[in-house]
């Protein structure tokens, strides 16, 4: 008799071959909801467990479900500037864990002249 499902995932970003476990499901039923972090591609399969073990994993999903996009949560960190050439200006910075885990984001940079110096 079958006690639990468990729920595994992989993503656009992760690796071949690399899947997740992301939920345990009781018996009785039949569908789960997981948080998604934006900007994904996931693929889904189930294995089934008894009193003997886990099952061989079901096909995956066919199509994959695609998360939404967002706006990053926080703004970049440590920015300085590394210019050695006055001729040029080289501006670096951090970006958070949580925000580079799954997205590529593109940083939009403001510069702001004092007045009259052209």
């Amino acid at each position: 008799m079958v006690t639990e499902f468990i729920l595994y995932y992989n993503t656009s970003f992760d690796a071949r071959g690399t899947f997740h476990e992301e939920e345990h499901v009781p018996r009785g039923r039949t569908s789960a909801s997981i948080e998604l972090s934006p900007w994904a591609n996931y693929t889904f399969h189930v294995k089934a467990k008894n009193g003997l073990g886990l099952s061989q994993p079901s096909l995956f999903t066919q199509v994959p479900c695609s998360s939404p996009e967002r706006r990053p949560y926080t703004n970049p960190e440590n920015v300085c500037l590394v210019s050695e050439d006055p001729t040029k200006l080289i501006i670096v910075w951090d970006v958070s864990m949580e925000e580079n885990e799954s997205v590529c984001y593109s940083y939009l940079l403001h510069l702001t002249l004092p007045y009259n110096t052209l």
